[in-house]
């Protein structure tokens, strides 16, 4: 995957995740919809999606 280059965005995104609850079910309008994911503190964890494991939420796409 690749990293976030737009700062706005990518600011957006830590904003979101600071206001989440361990396990909320995220829907961020820049990520690919098709991928819900979990937040875990340190991680996003895909739940839709089978073969991609954990995601390093600093190297998620933009949808841009």
């Amino acid at each position: 995957l690749a990293g976030i280059s737009d700062p706005a965005g990518r600011a957006e995104i830590i904003r979101q995740l600071d206001q989440l609850e361990m396990r909320d079910v995220i829907s961020i309008p820049y990520l690919y919809p098709e991928i819900p994911l979990v937040y875990r503190g340190d991680r996003l964890e895909n739940v839709g999606l089978s073969g991609y494991g954990f995601l390093d939420w600093t190297n998620i796409v933009v949808k841009g």
